[in-house]
């Protein structure tokens, strides 16, 4: 039997979609490891748990709240958007700690977590391209990025355009991603020279895009999977 299939029969879990998203976030335990592959085979003598904080749908409120909470930063009745709203990690931990409105925008659909889609502050935008999103509802108070398989090179212009003037952000830095634009290409980018070479590159490229950069902090989860320390920008928008 699918690890999958094992969790919605075994564990209760509601839905095929919320046990591989759970999977996917690392919060599944085979045998005493964190197991990634929905397509696990599970026998009778396997031990599976499920190891999960329920404050946010996924891991990645838990990266935005440190930021908030390092930098000291309140959203409290703002104006925000998640870009790379992705399961809505980013867009429970807004919400939680005050948000107007949330704009939730991603490039996949039927991603966001139910909870979320329902909820009549949160606006969806999906199969929505941030680079080639010029109408926004409203201009932020602040922003919250998390993207994959992208450069913030590529997009830093583009959320910029989101923002008011004097407005802040949480950046979400993922060093795997950002690699390429330098010649580098590797899934896993350890602590030590090359990951600053990286992150320091983007520190440059989010300056020239007319943004001041009033913090970074590395990230206290790791990336799923490979375990990249990824890194949390804090910026304001001049």
């Amino acid at each position: 039997m699918r690890l999958d299939q094992y969790l919605c029969i075994h564990q209760g879990i509601e839905s095929r979609n919320k046990a591989q998203q759970l999977i996917k976030e690392g919060f599944v335990w085979v045998n005493q490891k964190q197991e990634y592959k929905s397509s696990r085979k599970i026998s009778d003598h396997d031990q599976v748990l499920i190891h999960s904080n329920l404050q946010f749908v996924s891991r990645g409120g838990h990266k935005l709240q440190a930021a908030l909470q390092h930098f000291q930063i309140s959203i409290q009745n703002k104006l925000c958007i998640d870009v790379g709203a992705s399961t809505g990690g980013f867009t429970d931990c807004m919400l939680q700690a005050g948000a107007k409105e949330v704009l939730a925008i991603d490039v996949g659909t039927k991603q966001l977590h139910p909870s979320l889609r329902d909820n009549p502050r949160v606006l969806v935008r999906e199969q929505t391209d941030i680079r080639a999103f010029h109408t926004p509802p409203f201009y932020c108070d602040f922003l919250a990025a998390d993207l994959s398989f992208i450069s913030i090179s590529m997009c830093i212009d583009s959320i910029g355009k989101l923002m008011k003037r004097a407005s802040k952000a949480v950046l979400l830095i993922k060093p795997q991603f950002e690699a390429g634009t330098m010649g580098y290409r590797r899934d896993y980018i350890p602590l030590g020279p090359l990951r600053d070479k990286v992150i320091d590159h983007c520190g440059h490229c989010i300056l020239e895009h007319n943004f001041q950069i009033l913090g970074r902090i590395p990230s206290p989860i790791s990336g799923a999977k490979k375990g990249n320390i990824e890194e949390l920008f804090f910026v304001e928008r001049l």
